[in-house]
């Protein structure tokens, strides 16, 4: 394994220059300011770090280390040097966001917020309450985040069915569908259907007026991104009940703007892009992972398929 000089800058930079230099062959250099990464960056051959990009050249940098799982936003600033090895972040990203799609599955179908409003009422009215455990879950994307969600539900639901290119079976899921195959079939025995799609061109606005029609009462979850919805269209769906509620954490503008009518739909949970949070070791032990593929030759699922764009 060659020699690596990384430069890194922002949230969380301190900490992993301490972290990256105890491996052999990295040397890892933190900066506090923007003028001082682009004063230094020719000096340095890999970055890690948030998308801190922008403004600068790049063209000499040989790996690049994400801290988040999703990197459209790398690509998006344009084409990225050939010779550059892109890796990315993924740790406990699955279980943390799994966690925020069984929350927010089991307040709605426990109607706690019809509950406390009772409470405040002091009405005391039996409510209909459904069980997750009749219910049947189907998951867009089964990656490392699609099957971190697919094992939280995967003990509790009636059936986890995953979409994804191959139709190839991953672990945690009872059955998957390939995209092709699940394009032609109605989706309306699904009750909670969860979006854990990278952004590439084929999955913009892929969730749109085609795929909600064939739904009927769902719990719609997006956690991949915000371009991956047609808003229009979503809200279509809601007042025509294919869509019971959404709960959207990414959004095609973050953060949303005030003006947006999600905000105050009644049928749509809102929340500022928290579901999975990047932590100190995700970083750590993502970081680790690609270092022993680096070291030893081989490839590694955190590293991105430039092709596939994930």
């Amino acid at each position: 394994m060659k020699n690596y000089r990384i430069l890194t800058y922002g949230w969380l930079s301190d900490e992993f220059a301490d972290f990256a230099n105890q491996f052999e062959g990295i040397e890892c250099v933190a900066f506090p300011s923007k003028n001082d990464v682009k004063e230094n960056i020719k000096d340095f051959n890999a970055l890690a770090g948030f998308n801190f990009l922008k403004g600068l050249d790049i063209e000499h940098i040989e790996w690049l280390h994400c801290f988040v799982a999703g990197i459209d936003s790398y690509f998006a600033l344009g084409a990225l040097p050939i010779k550059m090895k892109i890796s990315r972040t993924s740790g406990n990203m699955g279980a943390k966001i799994g966690e925020y799609c069984l929350a927010y599955t089991l307040h709605i179908l426990k109607s706690i917020k019809e509950a406390q409003l009772r409470q405040k009422l002091i009405s005391w009215k039996v409510l209909e309450l459904p069980n997750l455990y009749q219910k049947k879950v189907l998951i867009y994307g089964t990656g490392s985040i699609g099957q971190g969600i697919a094992k939280v539900f995967a003990p509790l639901a009636k059936s986890v069915v995953g979409v994804n290119r191959s139709g190839k079976l991953a672990p945690y899921f009872s059955e998957i569908k390939s995209f092709k195959a699940i394009q032609n079939q109605s989706q309306d025995e699904f009750d909670v259907v969860i979006n854990a799609l990278p952004l590439t061109p084929q999955t913009t606005y892929f969730f749109n007026k085609d795929i909600f029609r064939k739904l009927h009462s769902v719990i719609f979850i997006n956690i991949g991104r915000g371009l991956s919805v047609d808003v229009p269209d979503l809200l279509s769906a809601i007042a025509a009940g294919n869509i019971e509620y959404a709960v959207l954490d990414v959004f095609e503008e973050e953060p949303l703007p005030a003006n947006s009518p999600l905000w105050l739909n009644p049928k749509v949970f809102v929340t500022p892009h928290h579901s999975g949070i990047t932590d100190f070791e995700d970083i750590k032990d993502s970081f680790t992972e690609v270092y022993s593929a680096l070291k030893e030759g081989k490839s590694s699922r955190l590293f991105v398929d430039r092709i596939q764009g994930y």
